[in-house]
C-alpha cells in the first residue's frame, strides 16, 4: 500500500469507528430510555392494581356490612370469622352478579363460557 492509500484507509476507519461510537452511544441512550419507561410502566400497573383491589375490597366490605354483619351478633371470633367466609365464597364470589361479567353471576358466566366454548 502506498502512503496515500493507507492515509485514507485509517481516515476511513476513524470515520467508520466515529459513526459506530455515535451509534452505540444512541442505542445506550434508547435502552436507558427503554429501561426508564419499562420501569415508569410497572409502577404504574402496580399502583392501578392496588387501586382496584382496594375499590373491589371496598365494595366487598360494604357489601357485607349490608348484607350479613349488621345483621347478626356473633358469639366469637371464629363465629364472625366462619360467616365472613361463607358470605365471601359462597355469595359474593359465586352468586352475586358482577358488572365485569355483564350483570350475571360467576355461575351464571361460567355455564355461557361452557355452552360457547
Amino acid at each position: 500500500f502506498s502512503p496515500e492509500e493507507l492515509i485514507d484507509r485509517l481516515e476511513q476507519a476513524e470515520k467508520k469507528a466515529t459513526e459506530n461510537w455515535d451509534q452505540l452511544l444512541r442505542t445506550k441512550a434508547e435502552m436507558d430510555n427503554i429501561r426508564r419507561r419499562t420501569q415508569k410502566d410497572l409502577e404504574n400497573a402496580h399502583k392501578f392494581a392496588l387501586e382496584k383491589f382496594i375499590t373491589e375490597l371496598l365494595s366487598v366490605k360494604d357489601s357485607l356490612k349490608k348484607e350479613k354483619i349488621w345483621r347478626y351478633i356473633f358469639k366469637t371470633r371464629e363465629e364472625a370469622r366462619a360467616e365472613v367466609f361463607d358470605y365471601i365464597e359462597v355469595f359474593y364470589n359465586r352468586a352475586r352478579r358482577h358488572q365485569h361479567l355483564g350483570n350475571i353471576s360467576p355461575e351464571a358466566y361460567e355455564e355461557q363460557m361452557a355452552k360457547f366454548g
